[in-house]
């Protein structure tokens, strides 16, 4: 996604807020922040584990792209089949490299493969049956910062403006929604 901004083949972006060079041609502004989760497959071996751990993570790769430093620490330092580490750079990349969401999805469904993604992105397919979420109480990674991020040539595009005063919107909606979930029920009286 960042290549394709940076190339102009997509007008805005949201990506995470860390984790590449930053250009000169891309304005980025703080946005949110997500909590991926692992899926996989109906009848993936992993279901088997109540609780799975990182330790029992590391069995099965990884397809993406980027494992964010955020999440290297649980890991401590044995990614084993689930990534790949760069020592030269410290980068640790998903064994199975695929930046295209429909291909990431596929994959996982017809592999063993574990997909580590936003919610929102395959929760259709875990109602249908097609994806699993397992339980993941013992290998749960932290929040990620996101950013909005655009060419510098679209900095007086009023409709992009526009629409990212429109994306905020919804994402303090959002966040609302979930926080309200969250509290605890008001008391009687």
């Amino acid at each position: 996604m960042y290549d394709h901004l940076i190339e102009r083949k997509v007008d805005l972006a949201i990506l995470p807020a860390f984790g590449f060079e930053k250009v000169n041609e891309l304005t980025l502004r703080p946005f949110s922040s997500v909590r991926n989760r692992f899926f996989c497959r109906v009848g993936h071996p992993l279901l088997s584990i109540e609780a799975p751990s990182f330790q029992d993570i590391r069995n099965y790769p990884h397809v993406g792209d980027i494992i964010p430093i955020h999440f290297h620490p649980p890991f401590d330092g044995d990614f084993g089949k689930f990534g790949v580490k760069d020592e030269a750079t410290g980068q640790v990349n998903a064994v199975i490299v695929e930046t295209n969401l429909e291909r990431i999805l596929s994959l996982v469904k017809n592999s063993d493969a574990l997909g580590l993604l936003p919610p929102d992105l395959f929760t259709a397919l875990v109602q249908d049956n097609s994806l699993v979420m397992p339980n993941d109480s013992r290998c749960r990674f932290p929040e990620l910062p996101v950013a909005i991020a655009y060419h510098e040539d679209n900095a007086d595009n009023a409709d992009l403006h526009h629409f990212i005063s429109s994306l905020r919107e919804i994402e303090l909606q959002r966040m609302q929604f979930f926080n309200d979930a969250s509290a605890p029920p008001p008391s009687p009286g």
